[in-house]
């Protein structure tokens, strides 16, 4: 597998692909015809491999060459390029091909020795492989794409349209034409337009003139054939000839596509028609279409009308009229005083019990107000309700309706309501008819206004005096245990009372011992301070006695307090005690002069008005200080 050229060499060569060796050479052996060999180095001609089918070498070959494409090779082992056949027709082939493929369904090809087959062209199918050409679509029919397998792709042409075999597209039958049927195979199968009706091509319908128009020829080709309705008449579209209206209807334009019924308040007699005739003045219809004079109606009594009118005009309320089929508002008369119309009234109605009117041409009547009515019908004014009674709703009918005042008020005559007797005064009868009616209420009672008698003052108030609408509360120290009081009694002295309006002597407390109250008292006042007071219910200040000597009081006391040791009191009705001066002492309670307080004695001290005898340093270490004496 290897070769040396020359002498003194280290190394052999290894043999080049497409070469070999079988050793002890000096040069290698190239691979025989139809064979070759890839790698490096090869140390036998077994290893140079035939050429595969499709391929061939000329010797010494690292590869095989492929036959072209469009060709093909059967046998391994080719030894030149003229091994290789062309496809045949119908057929075709890569580079390298041991075999020709046949052209797919759907295409073709016409020469051999091809690389690639022919898509079917549109309008045609290809259902086997290996075809030579292509099969046409049926008359009737298309297909737009291209390489079809089937004849099921080929549509059937739309109505308007027809083909004639292999076609791509369908043609449109000519402007003024149509065909109704789909896969038409032939001009023949396109029809005239009729009358009233065009087309511009390729239509499977033709296109009617529209509504208000009409065309007279067959095969017209577009839509300025169709022309105008005349007036009076009209079309609904795709028409030959135009209509002309029937009775009761007109068309005052051209170009129309229906009549207009004749208004109400009018008609039509006549066929074609472009306007209506008015129902005469005096007359009104309410319907569409009348096609007579007969169709128009007289106006009532009470109404009027100026002609050509839906409906007659009313007199006006407040009006009348009497006149039947009436041309103007002038056969309208006002309606009387006491009477009146709502509108359209062939006669006025008099006003009801209960209202009234005071002029003429009046739509309504008034009602009667308050404290008024009206018995009869036709009223043209209200009578008053008499004094001493009232009314208080509206519209009454009769004077049994005004109802007598009651105790405690009065009328003076065509009240809605009764007024009331004053606070501070009543009446007990029933219909008056005056304030005077009213009196004024007792000392000792009150009334709150429209009262049919007075309330006397309960216990604990009172009035002082007549003609009073609310009583007094009895102040504090003062009370009333009678109803109907003028004056309330005082509190006797020694008693007091804190509240207002007491009912009861019972209610005045007795004053408590250390105080005194005079009659009608609030409150008690304290004895002084120095004096007191032993018992309770004292009726004055001289009831409180001085307090002893050795004793004193602050105010207000029942008792006096006795004076503590190291004080004295020296005088009668003392408000405090005096205590023995700093230095001496006292031990006695309730002395009443200085004689008690005694000097300390050597090693002791006082402050003042203490009770001890002496202060002692083993006792009371506070008071002398360890280190000092006295």
């Amino acid at each position: 597998g290897t070769f040396g050229t020359g002498s003194g060499f280290s190394t052999c060569i290894a043999c080049a692909t497409g070469s070999y060796t079988t050793g002890g050479d000096t040069a290698c052996i190239p691979c025989t015809v139809g064979t070759y060999w890839t790698g490096l180095g090869a140390n036998s001609s077994a290893s140079c491999m035939a050429c595969t089918a499709g391929t061939f070498s000329n010797g010494g070959a690292s590869t095989c060459a492929r036959c072209g494409a469009g060709l093909y090779g059967t046998g391994s082992g080719a030894n030149s390029s003229s091994s290789c056949q062309a496809c045949t027709a119908g057929s075709f082939s890569m580079a390298g091909a041991s075999a020709c493929a046949g052209c797919l369904a759907g295409t073709f090809g016409t020469g051999t020795g091809v690389s690639t087959c022919i898509a079917c062209m549109a309008g045609s199918y290809g259902t086997s492989n290996g075809s030579t050409l292509c099969l046409q679509c049926v008359a009737g029919a298309y297909w737009t794409g291209v390489g079809a397998r089937s004849s099921g792709l080929c549509s059937a042409c739309a109505p308007g349209t027809f083909a004639t075999g292999g076609a791509s597209v369908c043609t449109g039958c000519a402007s003024g034409m149509y065909g109704s049927s789909s896969g038409a195979n032939s001009s023949a199968s396109c029809v005239a337009c009729f009358a009233g009706t065009f087309s511009t091509g390729g239509a499977s319908v033709c296109t009617g003139c529209t509504a208000g128009l009409f065309g007279a020829s067959n095969g017209s080709t577009s839509s300025g054939s169709c022309v105008s309705c005349v007036t009076g008449t009209f079309s609904t579209g795709g028409a030959s000839v135009c209509t002309s209206c029937t009775a009761g209807w007109y068309e005052a334009g051209t170009g129309s596509s229906k009549c207009a019924a004749c208004a109400a308040g009018s008609y039509g007699t006549g066929g074609g028609a472009t306007s209506c005739l008015k129902c005469t003045a005096g007359s009104y219809s309410t319907g569409l279409g009348g096609n007579s004079s007969t169709t128009c109606s007289g106006c009532p009594a009470g109404a009027f009308s100026t002609g050509g009118t839906s409906t007659c005009t009313g007199c006006l309320a407040g009006w009348f009229g009497t006149t039947i089929a009436a041309n103007s508002s002038a056969s309208c008369a006002s309606c009387a005083t006491g009477t009146f119309s709502t509108g359209g009234a062939s006669a006025c109605a008099g006003c009801l019990s209960g209202t009234f009117e005071t002029g003429n041409g009046l739509s309504t009547c008034l009602t009667c107000g308050a404290g008024l009515f009206a018995s009869g019908t036709g009223a043209t004014s209200c009578v008053k309700c008499a004094a001493g009674t009232f009314w208080t709703g509206v519209g009454a009918n009769s004077s049994g309706l005004c109802a007598a005042c009651a105790a405690g008020t009065f009328s003076t005559g065509g009240s809605s309501l009764c007024a009331e007797c004053t606070t501070g005064s009543y009446a007990t009868g029933t219909g008056l008819n005056s304030s005077g009616s009213c009196a004024a209420c007792v000392a000792g009672s009150f009334s709150t206004g429209g009262a049919s008698v007075c309330t006397l003052c309960q216990p604990g108030w009172y009035g002082t005096g007549s003609g009073t609408s609310a009583c007094l509360m009895c102040s504090a120290g003062t009370y009333g245990s009678i109803g109907g009081a003028t004056t309330c009694a005082k509190c006797t002295a020694g008693t007091y009372w804190t509240g207002s309006g007491a009912s009861s002597s019972v209610s005045c407390l007795l004053c408590a011992a250390g105080s005194f109250a005079t009659a009608g008292a609030s409150s008690c006042m304290g004895c002084s301070a120095g004096t007191y007071g032993s018992i309770g219910g004292a009726s004055s200040l001289a009831m409180c006695m001085s307090c002893s000597a050795g004793s004193f009081s602050l105010g207000g006391a029942s008792s006096c307090a006795a004076c503590l040791a190291g004080t004295y009191g020296p005088n009668l009705g003392a408000s405090s005690c005096i205590s023995c001066v700093p230095g001496s002492y006292g031990t006695a309670i309730g002395a009443d002069s200085s004689h008690p307080c005694a000097p300390c004695a050597a090693g002791t001290f006082s402050i003042g008005g203490f009770y001890f005898s002496h202060f002692k340093r083993s006792t009371i270490d506070r008071t002398t200080p360890v280190g000092s004496h006295q």
